[in-house]
């Protein structure tokens, strides 16, 4: 750095202030060195050290030098910087995070805009509005600040195709097609990621159970801050996968700071990139990482409903009614009584309190859907019906549904006695 920068820059600047002087202080812009890929170097004490040679470098002596160094936000290089700003003046070093830098997400809107616009230009036949700004917006989220994922016109040409506007599904699915080399090279990064973590097993439980809690909300009308407090926080993902505290968690996910939120001032982990969960789930991209969510959602499954151990039995006997209720008509339930899965109705047949049987089915509203207390409670996820009704996979929350098709069989009974 001293040999080949430092000292011939020294040397260029005496005749450049001479220039200055005698041009009547000519202003001289400074070089600006870009580094991509800091995180790619072999070796973690190498990529400090160059952080803290550049430093050093520029703290001994004002070169007229601007450095821009794009990497991955890996633990020990966050450290690096943090450490170097500490020894400058607050506007001598700054951070930048694509991740959430608005600007980022105004230039991706703004090529998506463009593109469509000159797609519209060449075809009269699409609507004035096309494709509106819900698809933009939709885009906009799935590039995760990632222009890698904007820059290939086949997406949107796609998109015009269909005209059903699958949006990403469709784009994705034609950008793999057409842009192999790009895919190929941002597998190898998720997988250079993903190969080089601490604890990788425990870590992709983890980044499993995170991926299933994220489908299960998407089916809920509910925003996901409802649910974050209960389920997103490093606590509770660590009771559900028997990690213990928190802090284990954390530690699990302490080489994965470039896809997912780990620092502690982060409540709640939050998966950065939407693309590495399609990383994840795809066998022919992640290969040995692949990893298999039905496991994970059985766990999970398993957590929700015994979460409050003091009303296990009573969720398990609600649970029965409603799947008997839900059934096809049958010699059992043939002539059920309409709304005989709703809470007033389950809470009466089964000699529950009302208040009791309502506060259950709201706190699984993750896993059931219900509205008053005389409307039907319907279950969300076709999956943890399959779950509770498979002994090998749900063990002693297995379902027999006999006890509770018997209970509705009687009560449905009485009613057509008391209306003869």
């Amino acid at each position: 750095m001293n040999a080949l920068i430092v000292e011939p820059i020294k040397r260029v600047e005496r005749i450049m202030r001479f220039l200055a002087a005698i041009t009547f202080g000519l202003k001289l812009y400074p070089t600006l060195i870009v580094i991509d890929g800091l995180d790619e170097v072999e070796g973690k004490d190498i990529q400090a050290d160059l952080i803290k040679i550049i430093g050093n470098a520029m703290k001994d002596v004002r070169l007229p030098l601007r450095f821009l160094i794009a990497s991955r936000p890996e633990p020990h290089i966050v450290d690096a910087i943090n450490k170097l700003r500490s020894q400058f003046p607050e506007d001598r070093v700054s951070i930048m995070d694509l991740r959430e830098d608005t600007l980022v997400h105004r230039d991706i809107r703004r090529y998506f805009t463009v593109k469509f616009e000159e797609i519209q230009a060449n075809d009269t036949y699409l609507p004035q509005d096309w494709p509106g700004e819900d698809v933009v917006d939709q885009l906009v989220d799935k590039a995760s600040g990632q222009f890698i994922y904007a820059c290939h016109t086949s997406c949107l040409h796609t998109i015009h195709r269909r005209r059903d506007l699958q949006l990403y599904e469709v784009c994705w699915r034609n950008h793999l097609a057409t842009n192999p080399t790009r895919i190929s090279t941002n597998c190898e990064l998720y997988s250079h990621i993903v190969r080089n973590a601490n604890r990788r097993a425990d870590m992709l439980r983890i980044m499993g159970l995170l991926i299933v809690i994220n489908q299960l909300i998407a089916t809920v009308k509910a925003p996901s801050g409802v649910f974050a407090r209960r389920l997103y926080s490093p606590r509770t993902l660590g009771d559900i996968l028997g990690l213990g505290r928190g802090s284990d968690v954390r530690r699990c996910l302490m080489d994965m700071h470039s896809v997912v939120s780990v620092a502690d001032e982060d409540p709640y982990l939050q998966i950065y990139h939407k693309s590495f969960p399609d990383f994840l789930l795809d066998p022919s991209r992640s290969n040995e990482f692949a990893i298999n969510v039905e496991d994970l959602r059985d766990t999970l499954f398993s957590y929700l409903v015994t979460s409050s151990f003091e009303h296990r039995d009573t969720t398990l006997r609600i649970l029965g009614q409603v799947i008997v209720a839900g059934l096809p008509p049958d010699l059992n339930t043939s002539s059920s009584p309409p709304n005989s899965s709703s809470p007033q109705w389950i809470a009466g047949i089964l000699c529950l309190d009302s208040r009791v049987v309502m506060k259950i089915v709201t706190e699984l509203h993750l896993l059931l859907e219900v509205g008053k207390a005389d409307e039907d409670i319907r279950i969300r996820h076709e999956s943890f019906v399959e779950f509770l009704l498979d002994r090998t996979r749900s063990q002693d929350l297995f379902l027999d549904l006999d006890g509770a098709r018997i209970v509705l069989r009687d009560v449905a009974a009485i009613v057509r006695w008391i209306y003869k």
